[in-house]
């Protein structure tokens, strides 16, 4: 099988951080598992970082922390 490669668009991330339950949580949670392969640049980390910095979007940053350490 051949897996797939995905990059996951800020848009998907935050929705997916607000809604529990969705499509965009799915492709999230399908992003991080085996046997998709997510890729994600500096440029896009500091993207995520930056817009679930923002005192709206506060409340997401435990689900960020959690995604962030997968990406490692």
């Amino acid at each position: 099988m051949i897996p797939l490669r995905l990059v996951i668009d800020t848009n998907i991330l935050v929705s997916a951080a607000l809604k529990p339950v969705g499509l965009q949580r799915t492709v999230l949670l399908l992003a991080i598992m085996k046997p998709a392969k997510l890729y994600v640049s500096d440029e896009i980390l500091e993207e995520y970082r930056e817009v679930l910095a923002r005192p709206e979007l506060k409340a997401t940053s435990d689900i960020f922390r959690g995604f962030g350490k997968r990406l490692r």
